[in-house]
């Protein structure tokens, strides 16, 4: 019954949503609480397969976040973080990489969508692997993502050129250029010291501002 009741509260929401005249659109409908399940063993696998995807798709992305914080500074996942971060830059084919993640039997928990420029698209499969792919917007030398309401996150593109691969269980994956400048500029000078908590992360995102 529980299983049910989910699918038409997604159903619900997901009309809702597409119903909505608003500036800012927000879906979110997921079968468990990932703030609080950390990665599963699988992480890895599905990473590597989803970055498969996008490159696939010739989709320009890089690890971030979390995920390249753990990899870049400890060589692994922290332990406990709870998603896959991925970051698109100027991908307007949304839809198409949608029908790929959803080949991989992933199942779409969030998506947000802001002056009609989708912003942020969240998968999860039956394992609760979760993959957050962020979606940033070019405007000269600045990208933009707005994924939180009423916020706006900012940084320079040049961390998007030229980006430097990281290798991790026998693949290379791309991570921000200039890693260790954008780790300061996104944790703050004390991103090498690992923390053993997960706070808000809108508290530690150096990249934030309200609108």
């Amino acid at each position: 019954m529980a299983k049910y009741i989910f699918i038409l509260k997604g159903l619900v929401k997901h009309l809702l949503f597409r119903l909505s005249k608003s500036e800012f659109r927000e879906y979110h409908n997921f079968p468990f609480d990932y703030n609080k399940t950390p990665l599963p063993k699988k992480a890895a696998d599905v990473m590597a397969a989803c970055c498969g995807i996008l490159e696939g798709l010739g989709i320009r992305y890089r690890l971030t976040d979390g995920t390249i914080l753990g990899l870049y500074r400890q060589g692994d996942f922290i332990p406990h973080d709870d998603d896959i971060d991925i970051d698109i830059l100027d991908y307007a084919q949304v839809e198409c990489l949608h029908e790929m993640m959803k080949s991989f039997s992933m199942k779409l928990g969030r998506k947000v969508i802001y002056k009609q420029k989708v912003q942020q698209m969240v998968y999860y499969n039956s394992d609760k692997i979760v993959v957050d792919l962020v979606f940033w917007h070019s405007e000269g030398a600045t990208v933009f993502n707005y994924c939180e309401r009423g916020c706006r996150r900012s940084q320079e593109k040049r961390f998007f050129e030229s980006m430097p691969q990281l290798e991790y269980r026998g693949r290379k994956f791309p991570m921000p250029s200039q890693i260790e400048e954008w780790l300061g500029m996104r944790y703050g000078p004390d991103w090498r010291i690992p923390k053993t908590y997960k706070g808000d992360w809108k508290a530690e995102c150096g990249d934030i501002e309200r609108l």
